[in-house]
């Protein structure tokens, strides 16, 4: 079959481009559940929102925020991502187990 057209060669990049951002993203939110439900005391396999409410608890932070940085859509670009890395690695210093 002849290759396709520059367009949709641009488009399928920018697809694996995002659903890269999206595996990395998902990856790391994963571990940061994993230990913080260690330190926690929140079995890793019990309810979300366990492990929101306990780390929310230790943080002093709102559920809400604690869940989008475990739970939230993932980041759209390079930065996003690296915003989420670091905002995952600050909220897992404050919990101490």
């Amino acid at each position: 079959p002849p290759p396709p057209p520059p367009i949709d060669r641009r488009l399928l990049q920018l697809f694996i481009r995002d659903r890269a951002h999206a595996h990395a993203a998902a990856a790391r939110r994963a571990a940061a559940a994993s230990r913080l439900a260690h330190r926690v005391g929140v079995p890793e396999s019990g309810e979300p929102a366990a492990l929101l409410e306990a780390v929310a608890r230790a943080t002093n932070r709102p559920p809400a925020e604690v869940g989008h940085l475990l739970y939230g859509p993932p980041p759209d670009d390079d930065a996003g991502l690296l915003s989420l890395v670091r905002a995952l690695d600050a909220l897992e210093s404050e919990v101490h187990g």
